[in-house]
């Protein structure tokens, strides 16, 4: 994937912000260059892995297990300790009836066999750090061992969150993302958020406490409009996807964390992602799935070699009548430690964001064509070649547009390939350029 600046002057950004290498600016606009892009997907995952992390959105009060849990008899289950930014030490718990077969512990993790319908209270002992300070705490659990078995399927859970299924409930739609504490690699954001309307998505993307990206998506076309906030300044610029829509899609998705369009959870059955677990806590449906970690679905850079053999852990927890997700949860669990990776939480009716007028006002702007100074640009991928596209936009001066062309692909002045392009001083009001082949693309 290559990114430059069509209209606009280029700058380096390198002491500022060093995950881009690069900074695509007009009066101070940056399009995002490919360094960043590969950041991001550090942890971007489908729809299902991208969850939340309860140390990252907990205050360091205390650890907390839940008040209740209900499971069928016969099974095994299990909850884990919230750290709420403690270190949990090590965990000790015991069973007051008979209801309950056996209560087995890990450092943070207690698992409760059920022997026969009943209800019983679980004592958990907690011993916890955070800094120089340890401490040991006490809960209390009510137990309910079910007659029945609970049935569910990760399909029932899928088709009951797709968008356009929420939307027709909602007036919109929002997932808030966020990285892990204990993730290998630290991405460069805080926290990610979505807001899905009919035909429409906002993004919010938090760096720092003064910088913020903003995005809008019409998800039926390829109208893109993102402002940087830094230091109290904002900036708008369009980037313009050189290719087929479902080639931009599959980009976007890979490129900017897109969650899945479709869903806000889909399965596919070539990771292996199985139920290992299913109760109620506190009242919500908890479904616990494992599936073998595979590195080369996260691309992470440094991972020990406890990873090779970890299982990914996935908690969802579930409106039990809606069978809405309202919270994710996922881990790599290498048998001796459990590492949060990323978190997420959905919602509907979201109070939604003063900016979202703005840019769809500014794409608006952008779709209907109505420039003073209009530039018409086009663009030949593989020219002369039975492989040949093109593809033509209308911008203006007055819009800060970058553009995206496809892995393998460098831009040309000329059909030879020997005139690198470079954004003119002065734009001709029409403009044809080249993509061709890169050497690593022949």
């Amino acid at each position: 994937m290559k990114q430059a600046l069509i209209l606009g002057n280029i700058i380096t950004m390198d002491e500022k912000r060093p995950f881009a290498k690069a900074a695509l600016v007009k009066d101070g606009v940056f399009a995002l260059k490919k360094s960043l892009r590969i950041i991001l997907c550090i942890i971007a995952v489908f729809s299902f892995t991208m969850i939340f992390s309860g140390t990252d959105v907990f205050a360091a009060t205390k650890p907390s297990v839940p008040e209740r849990v209900a499971f069928s008899c016969g099974n095994t289950n299990s909850f884990i300790v919230s750290p709420n930014g403690w270190t949990v030490v090590s965990t000790k718990a015991k069973s007051s009836k008979k209801a309950v077969a056996s209560v087995k512990t890990t450092d943070d993790e207690i698992f409760i066999e059920g022997k026969k319908p009943g209800k019983a209270t679980i004592k958990t002992t907690v011993k916890a750090k955070n800094g120089k300070k340890t401490k040991t705490f006490s809960f209390q659990t009510k137990v309910e061992i079910l007659a029945e078995d609970i049935k569910v399927s990760l399909d029932d859970i899928a088709a009951a969150n797709k968008y356009d299924k929420l939307l027709e409930k909602y007036s919109n739609y929002n997932l808030i993302i966020t990285p892990g504490v204990d993730g290998y690699d630290k991405v460069s954001y805080k926290n990610y958020e979505y807001y899905f309307f009919p035909e429409e998505m906002y993004t919010v993307r938090e760096y720092s406490s003064s910088m913020y990206a903003y995005g809008y998506d019409t998800l039926t076309d390829d109208y893109y409009k993102y402002v940087m906030n830094e230091e109290e300044s904002a900036y708008d610029y369009y980037v313009w996807y050189v290719m087929s829509d479902a080639e931009r899609d599959a980009l976007r998705t890979e490129m900017y964390l897109m969650p899945s369009m479709g869903g806000v959870v889909e399965f596919d059955e070539k990771y292996n992602e199985e139920i290992d677990s299913i109760g109620y806590i506190d009242g919500l449906l908890c479904l616990r799935t494992g599936m073998p970690f595979n590195n080369d679905f996260f691309g992470f850079a440094n991972v020990p070699d406890e990873w090779n053999k970890a299982v990914l852990e996935t908690w969802y927890y579930i409106d039990p009548v809606s069978l809405e997700v309202s919270s994710i949860y996922i881990y790599v669990n290498d048998g001796s430690r459990r590492y949060a990776l990323s978190s997420r939480h959905a919602a509907g009716n979201a109070e939604v964001p003063s900016y979202c007028n703005s840019l769809r006002e500014y794409a608006e702007y952008i779709q209907k064509g109505d420039y003073t100074n209009p530039k018409k640009i086009t663009i030949v991928y593989d020219y002369g070649t039975e492989k040949e596209e093109k593809y033509t936009r209308t911008l203006s001066d007055d819009i800060y547009a970058a553009y995206v062309l496809k892995d393998g692909y460098d831009l040309f002045f000329d059909k030879e390939g020997t005139k690198p392009f470079e954004r003119p001083d002065e734009l001709p009001a029409e403009l044809l350029l080249y993509a061709l082949p890169t050497s690593e693309n022949p």
